[in-house]
């Protein structure tokens, strides 16, 4: 078994403005270039039958290809230590029409089901041990941050592998966007 996700990549125009934000806060972990997405949906332990199920499901949805903008960075806090640094995506009807795609497909028996609703984000650090003070003075000096647009032709099924230095995420299958939207 192992855990695996939906997410869009970025192309290097966006990834290269994302690492513009790389940097200032001692202290935690960024994360690599080759490793960021945008999640559409953690989807966990799945076995080889239910990834081929989903994977056939997937390829049945049919939207044309689309542009995202990176805009803000912000911060999701957990109890107890730790917290996710991430930059915000400009609101984007047809990225939440494609969640809402992928998540009809992910209905099949045996899938998760998604709790919460859906906040389009791309991680940029896991942080451990910065001080709030730290913090607010990186976020208010990126609150401004937007990235130029950038096109979303496809999206993937990926694995992802927990290692020490962190998450390995590895695309399985890509499914590319094309044609008119209709319901998958």
């Amino acid at each position: 078994m192992s855990r695996f996700f939906l997410a869009v990549d970025l192309d290097e125009g966006a990834r290269s403005a994302a690492l513009q934000l790389c940097h200032g806060l001692p202290g935690v972990r960024w994360i690599e270039a080759e490793q960021m997405h945008i999640t559409l949906k953690f989807l966990g332990d799945l076995d080889e039958a239910q990834a081929d199920e989903l994977s056939e499901r997937l390829q049945r949805i049919v939207m044309p290809a689309f542009q995202l903008r990176l805009r803000g960075v912000g911060c999701f806090r957990r109890k107890g230590p730790g917290a996710t640094l991430w930059a915000g995506i400009e609101q984007n009807g047809a990225l939440l029409g494609l969640q809402r795609a992928v998540e009809r497909c992910c209905r099949a028996p045996g899938l998760p089901v998604e709790r919460g609703g859906f906040n389009p984000h791309l991680t940029l650090a896991r942080l451990k041990q910065v001080s709030d003070q730290r913090l607010q003075e990186y976020l208010n000096e990126f609150s401004a941050f937007a990235s130029d647009p950038f096109p979303i032709e496809e999206f993937g099924l990926f694995a992802s592998e927990l290692r020490p230095e962190g998450a390995r995420h590895t695309l399985i299958q890509s499914f590319p966007l094309q044609g008119e939207v209709r319901d998958a």
